[in-house]
């Protein structure tokens, strides 16, 4: 074997290449971004020239390179070969940014938040994607201004999606505002003189169940009506509940008075044949009179006028009614009426029209009575039936014995007799 003259020949090494960069809408597959070369021997500097392209411009991993002008270069290049197939690129996805607004509202006892607008920052022009999704919470429920608001599960939507990547939650800051809120009182009634009833209220606008111990205070209902006041229409007027959540408007409520039933009951009444009217009392019940109450009516504080009776003054004609009159009481009663009667008696001489010129009739007596009269006069007295026109009569004896004697079945008299009333004799014997 010579020692000179001998030779090797050395080839190229056969070697691919690879990389990945960052979605730019290209399908350019740039030297720069293929930095992997496969089969380097450690030492040897290789780099990537020149531009190849992809088939698409989306994101996805280890896409076939078209080779185009890559070529290898670098201090060790010549000592390999660029082979046309397995060169890959991978597209990875663009990173932007998400934000969002959310919605104003008014209180209604929960977190929840509206989002309202959606914006991306980042995504390059012409491609088609969205924020969208989502939802979001304040961070308390309360009425406040410049509440945190986070969204969460917000995502990517439209056509070129797939080639972004986004936070899929978001901050924000809205406000609550306080609620409305009415407190109406409930409108009541009572009769005039009693205690005023227990007053309610009702609650419109309490959010999400909750009821009037998520108010601060004691809710007070008061009204200027007290037992004593007249009748009529009274405010009931709430107060004293406070919340930072609402806006409380209170609406008065109506005490209506009515009248008390007055019952006034005439008394029976009697008088003397030619004597004048007795007064014509009563008896009252309902007076509103409870000093625990303030109360102190009298029958002279709210009656005024009097009773009357049907006229007449004779003891045939009568019971006279005893009417109301103009009796009345103002309006804080409604009256009630009982009549009664008076009865005139005999006990006095009553001249009777068309009998005999110095005749005397008394009336009035009972045939269960005993009179003693003076002679020269007639009694009469309806039958105890009072069912016809008939009368008893008897004539008047100075003789006691003899009126008990001879007309004791009626109580007295000379002789007994029954007549049709009026009747006379012309025979005075017969008198």
């Amino acid at each position: 074997l010579l020692a000179a003259g001998n030779t090797l020949s050395i080839t190229r090494l056969d070697t691919t290449v690879s990389g990945s960069r960052v979605y730019d809408q290209s399908v350019t597959a740039a030297g720069g971004d293929l930095s992997t070369v496969t089969a380097l021997i450690a030492g040897d500097l290789v780099s990537v020239a020149g531009t190849g392209s992809v088939a698409n411009k989306n994101v996805e991993a280890n896409k076939v390179v078209t080779n185009g002008s890559l070529a290898l270069a670098s201090t060790d290049a010549g000592n390999y070969n660029l082979l046309a197939a397995g060169n890959t690129l991978s597209i990875t996805r663009l990173g932007i940014t998400g934000s969002i607004t959310a919605a104003d509202k008014v209180y209604d006892s929960t977190t929840a938040a509206t989002i309202v607008n959606r914006t991306l920052v980042g995504a390059l022009p012409g491609d088609t994607v969205n924020y969208s999704g989502g939802s979001a919470l304040f961070s308390n429920k309360d009425v406040a201004n410049n509440i945190l608001v986070t969204g969460s599960g917000l995502a990517l939507s439209g056509a070129d999606a797939g080639n972004y990547s986004v936070i899929t939650s978001a901050t924000t800051t809205a406000d609550i505002t306080p609620a409305p809120l009415s407190i109406t009182a409930n409108s009541a009634t009572r009769v005039y003189g009693n205690a005023n009833p227990a007053f309610s209220a009702t609650y419109s606008g309490l959010q999400g169940g909750e009821n009037p111990t998520a108010l601060a205070g004691a809710l007070v209902l008061a009204t200027p009506a007290i037992p004593a006041s007249n009748v009529g229409n009274y405010a009931i007027i709430p107060s004293g509940q406070s919340s930072s959540n609402y806006t409380i408007s209170y609406v008065d409520g109506n005490l209506g008075i009515t009248p008390g039933s007055l019952i006034v009951v005439a008394d029976a009444k009697s008088k003397l044949f030619g004597t004048i009217d007795p007064a014509f009392t009563f008896s009252v019940a309902g007076l509103a009179n409870n000093p625990a109450l303030g109360t102190a009516d009298t029958a002279g504080s709210v009656l005024s006028g009097t009773l009357v009776r049907v006229p007449g003054e004779s003891a045939l004609g009568g019971p006279y009614a005893i009417t109301q009159g103009s009796l009345a009481t103002g309006s804080n009663y409604i009256l009630a009426y009982t009549g009664n009667s008076l009865i005139i008696t005999g006990a006095a001489a009553e001249p009777v029209p068309g009998f005999n010129a110095g005749q005397v009739i008394f009336t009035g007596a009972t045939n269960s009575e005993f009179y003693y009269r003076p002679g020269n006069f007639w009694h009469i007295s309806l039958n105890p039936n009072n069912a016809d026109p008939v009368f008893d009569v008897m004539r008047g004896t100075s003789d006691l014995r003899l009126r008990l004697d001879q007309c004791d079945s009626i109580g007295g008299g000379g002789f007994c007799q029954t007549w049709s009333f009026p009747q006379q004799f012309g025979n005075p014997g017969e008198k």
